[in-house]
């Protein structure tokens, strides 16, 4: 068992707590704190840990489908390229190369390297932004750069058609998850019944971009929360 004696803050203490368990153990599955999972979720993880153990194309598989509401393929779960973290089951693998102060992410964003991962300029923007905001210590987390080794790394993520993990943490206590009306918050819990397996090992960026959508801010939605901003400053 690992305890810190004092508060080391998300991005070492999240990354410290992981990379202690995969020096530990060659595979496993991690829960994030105020993260609900059902029981499918960890049969979930335990059979695609055993299939894929010695695939190096797959390096992460989640149990949160956070597009939900609609299905990608015929199979129980896709590739992507979207590490989602909020339930998820990976191996010491695909970990070994984790970089918190991100030492690759100049030459990367030199080279033009993000327009192979993603054409939508809006989403690659987007993740330079979080990016950036992690390189330079305004963002405290971890994940970002979990993110960001499986990009370079040009590896396919398992995301479920089933939503198998509910954030039940979003609200003014939240670190990152303060909005409690967000469309990923308190998700319904699903049971993902005869496991199915994809075909083909692609993966379907469409998927990716329909969550991107959700996440990103519309035009109108960054317009009118400016002008709230400011109308909230205005009767100060």
């Amino acid at each position: 068992m690992l305890y810190q004696q004092h508060n080391l803050g998300c991005k070492a203490a999240v990354s410290g707590a992981i990379k202690w368990f995969f020096s530990n153990e060659p595979e496993g599955i991690i829960l994030e704190d105020d993260c609900l999972p059902n029981e499918s979720f960890f049969r979930f993880c335990d059979l695609l840990l055993e299939k894929y153990r010695f695939d190096t194309r797959i390096v992460h598989i989640s149990g949160a489908c956070l597009g939900h509401e609609k299905k990608f393929g015929r199979a129980s779960y896709y590739f992507s390229k979207i590490t989602n973290i909020w339930g998820w089951a990976s191996w010491r693998r695909a970990w070994q190369n984790y970089d918190e102060n991100l030492m690759l992410l100049e030459n990367f964003l030199k080279d033009d390297l993000f327009k192979y991962v993603y054409e939508n300029k809006a989403v690659t923007n987007r993740l330079i932004e979080s990016l950036h905001q992690v390189h330079t210590m305004q963002l405290n987390t971890w994940d970002v750069q979990y993110a960001f080794l499986n990009f370079w790394n040009n590896g396919l993520c398992i995301n479920p058609n089933f939503n198998m993990v509910s954030n039940i943490g979003f609200g003014h206590l939240g670190t990152h998850t303060k909005d409690s009306t967000s469309k990923f918050a308190n998700l319904p819990l699903e049971e993902i019944g005869q496991l199915v397996h994809p075909d083909f090992f692609v993966p379907i960026v469409e998927a990716d971009y329909y969550v991107y959508k959700k996440e990103l801010p519309t035009i109108a939605e960054r317009v009118s929360n400016k002008l709230k901003r400011l109308l909230g400053l205005a009767l100060l």
